[in-house]
């Protein structure tokens, strides 16, 4: 029942926090919101951006495990391989849409991707400054910060001035974020 609420308060709210804790699905509910909001988007032809973060590189593996699942285990064909509309190389998520599918993309020889639409990710730690998380602009926007509470507050900051939506998922106690 949390996870459902996590879902609808990531698409009516513009701030969804929710408490670090061990083996409560924390990931596998972020997994599931980011893909879901990308199709989703993807099918109304609406322009998306979604920018997923964590404090380390193995948090970020973590959350992309999800994603991968939710991705490869569809029931409906999401991947152009399998005749669907996205492109998925290593923490990023495009859409095929109209584009070229042949030709330098992701993957020699493989489609290019639309630039207006897509998922990307990165590594935020605690000394970040702010640069590089700007201007994600787009009718719908998502980031995501995963183990936030390891991460600057200059993320959070950074993503105010470009997100609709924000999903931070974080220890309850204060640390360095």
């Amino acid at each position: 029942s949390k996870q459902v609420e996590v879902i609808e308060s990531v698409c009516v709210d513009k701030e969804t926090f929710v408490p670090a804790a061990h083996e409560v699905g924390k990931d596998f509910v972020a997994g599931f919101i980011v893909p879901a909001c990308f199709v989703i988007c993807a099918a109304k032809k609406v322009q998306c951006k979604i920018l997923t973060s964590s404090a380390t590189e193995k948090h970020l593996g973590n959350l992309w495990g999800e994603i991968d699942r939710f991705i490869r285990t569809s029931k409906a064909p999401l991947l152009v391989e399998n005749g669907g509309e996205l492109i998925y190389n290593h923490q990023h998520l495009g859409r095929a849409g109209n584009a070229d599918r042949s030709g330098g993309g992701w993957f020699p020889g493989g489609p290019i991707p639309e630039k207006d639409s897509y998922v990307i990710s990165a590594v935020v730690t605690s000394d970040y400054n702010g640069t590089g998380l700007s201007g994600h602009h787009a009718p719908w926007t998502l980031f995501v910060g995963d183990e936030c509470s390891g991460m600057s507050s200059a993320a959070y900051e950074a993503a105010q001035g470009w997100a609709e939506h924000m999903l931070l998922i974080g220890n309850p106690y204060p640390t360095v974020g």
